[in-house]
């Protein structure tokens, strides 16, 4: 959702302008600002190569449970991430030179754009949903989301998005511009902005919020009263049960421990993704209601850190997950080591069985509590 051109309009003086105050008359395409097309290049790239790792090693990759259900969450955002990187990039390309000239492809375009934002934000929404499941209901976690539950919520997260993002497509923007050419101003209503963000980005952002303070909460509580809960327990008749009692005790505190891990992860994720979004959204809801304009130079370093925050997610699921760092150096030793097996993949495949026959003997010994 670029602002660049306003800027660039705000300080271009001729007689001829268009409605949003756009010099009429200049050859399409515009010359290419070599610094913009770089770095949005780059940021493309690596939130494709990024994301597309992201999502091989939840496929594919069995040190990160390919089954547990959190693993659609994660996936669905890195999907959309992966769409700003095949989709919005190129598009803030196009657009920054004012093609494509059609109206009809220029305004998918643009809703298109938005679409994947409002997508990313609803992605962090689930997520946020589906931690505090985990961490404040943890022994009805595996009964309240199930997969299929989870593919409907994420299947409804894409499809409202695409209903938001396509408001313009259905009427609501700036009509026809002057000139055959396609500038993201001279398309969409910036009223449409301040509705997008007063109805998506402000209600997820304060849902999110609340969510998090409780799950937080929630793991103070639990680390409190840990030790209690052990002590209030009835005392067993014999060896056999001590045996077993302690066994689902270590088994209930590793799963409750890992759901604890993630929500960390997805904590740091999603306070990124809104650091990120909010100062180019809170712009552009700005200039609908005033013509205040900032520097070309600092609304395009706010569209740049929109996009690059699809290219740094990747990044930060390995600063802080475990797993997923060392899902990486597998793959990448895999990629790199010209085809020879290392003693570690070897060992992370051994570890993923062994993880996977606990988690199953784990979910029998639970079913029998």
């Amino acid at each position: 959702m670029s602002s660049a051109e306003r800027g660039e309009a705000n300080q271009t003086e001729g007689p001829l302008l268009s409605k949003a105050g756009i010099p009429l008359g200049i050859a399409i395409p515009k010359p290419i600002d070599v610094q913009y097309y770089t770095v949005e290049s780059v940021i493309g790239i690596m939130a494709i190569l990024g994301n597309l790792l992201v999502l091989y090693v939840i496929s594919f990759r069995r040190g990160l449970r390919k089954g547990h259900v959190s693993s659609l969450f994660i996936a669905s955002l890195a999907v959309a991430d992966l769409a700003v990187g095949l989709l919005v990039c190129p598009f803030a390309l196009l657009n920054s030179v004012g093609l494509p000239k059609d109206y009809t492809l220029c305004i998918s375009m643009q809703c298109i754009l938005i679409w994947a934002a409002a997508a990313s934000i609803y992605s962090c929404v689930v997520v946020s949903v589906d931690r505090f499941i985990a961490v404040t209901k943890p022994h009805m976690y595996q009964v309240i989301m199930t997969r299929r539950k989870a593919q409907a919520l994420v299947a409804a997260s894409w499809m409202l998005a695409f209903i938001i993002g396509f408001i313009p497509a259905f009427g609501w923007n700036l009509g026809r511009p002057e000139e055959a050419r396609c500038f993201f101003i001279e398309i969409v209503d910036f009223h449409y902005i301040a509705f997008f963000f007063c109805v998506v980005i402000v209600p997820s952002s304060l849902l999110v919020a609340v969510l998090y303070i409780l799950i937080f909460i929630s793991i103070r509580k639990q680390l409190r009263q840990g030790g209690r809960n052990a002590a209030a327990n009835e005392k067993p008749k014999n060896k056999q049960t001590i045996s077993k009692n302690a066994y689902q005790n270590r088994a209930g505190g590793k799963r409750w421990k890992s759901e604890v891990q993630i929500a960390k992860v997805l904590f740091l994720i999603v306070v990124f993704f809104y650091i990120c979004w909010y100062p180019l959204l809170l712009y552009n809801t700005i200039m609908a209601f005033s013509s205040v304009s900032l520097p070309i130079a600092f609304i395009n370093c706010m569209i740049y850190l929109t996009h690059a925050n699809s290219a740094i997610n990747p990044f930060l699921y390995a600063i802080a997950s475990k797993e997923f760092r060392h899902e990486y150096k597998a793959v990448f030793r895999k990629l790199f080591c010209c085809g020879k097996k290392s003693k570690d993949m070897e060992s992370s495949s051994a570890r993923a069985k062994a993880t996977s026959s606990q988690e199953k003997s784990e979910g029998k010994s639970s079913d029998t509590l």
